[in-house]
């Protein structure tokens, strides 16, 4: 069972490794080659704090002091260009955003998708900084799909970053609509068709959340599982 108390001393103390197997507690582990691309230089922090932070939304009703521990420390790992590590780190710290985002606006009096002025222990300013790092680590995810085409690190267009990272990427992001909004999300999906990631042993696992995207379509659908609904 996660423990909260010993997640907050692994994010203050900077065991993100550590931190990262937390997240894990009580639920499905990580495949290896997965682990190992998160647990790279310049993408372990985020990738620690972000599926932490995942974590802890999923188990409580509203933010926590251990919610804020842990996403003002993933505030601070944000690189000057809105990424934060890898394609693959950068979407799960988008995506523990985005939960934080939205288990403020689903409290009683919320104002929807966004946090407006900000409930109980999640200040303006906290709300603010929340808001535009998730809108910067989109924008960050938008160019490294453009380098992946223009650099031919990828002979298919639409991915963003290798093949791992693209699995990566939707396992965190493919039901959120301001993701497809942001990327090229038709050639993004057409890529994993071409590529057989689906049918990888290790990427097929991360990309089985795409079964909610209607076939046919280019972006998620309005009402579209919660990403926990679909994990």
């Amino acid at each position: 069972m996660v423990n909260f108390p010993r997640m907050a001393r692994l994010a203050e103390a900077g065991e993100y490794a550590r931190l990262l197997d937390e997240a894990q507690r009580g639920g499905r582990p990580l495949p290896l080659r997965v682990r190992l691309r998160l647990s790279e230089a310049g993408s372990l922090e985020a990738a620690g704090l972000g599926l932490a932070l995942q974590r802890v939304v999923q188990l409580t009703y509203k933010p926590t002091p251990l919610s804020l521990v842990l996403v003002d420390h993933l505030l601070a790992s944000q690189s000057r260009r809105g990424g934060f590590g890898s394609p693959g780190s950068t979407a799960v710290a988008v995506a523990a955003l985005l939960a934080l985002r939205d288990q403020v606006a689903s409290l009683p009096g919320g104002r929807g998708p966004a946090l407006g002025a900000g409930k109980g222990p999640v200040s303006a300013e906290l709300a603010e900084a929340i808001e535009r790092a998730a809108h910067e680590g989109l924008h960050a995810l938008h160019l490294a799909q453009s380098r992946a085409e223009d650099d031919g690190v990828e002979t298919h267009a639409g991915m963003i970053g290798d093949s791992l990272d693209t699995a990566i990427v939707l396992w965190q992001l493919a039901l959120e609509p301001r993701f497809a909004r942001v990327v090229r999300f038709a050639e993004l999906l057409s890529s994993v068709e071409s590529t057989g990631l689906r049918h990888d042993r290790v990427t097929g696992r991360l990309l089985e959340r795409l079964e909610f995207v209607g076939r046919g379509e280019t972006s998620p659908r309005s009402g579209a599982p919660s990403r926990e609904a679909a994990a």
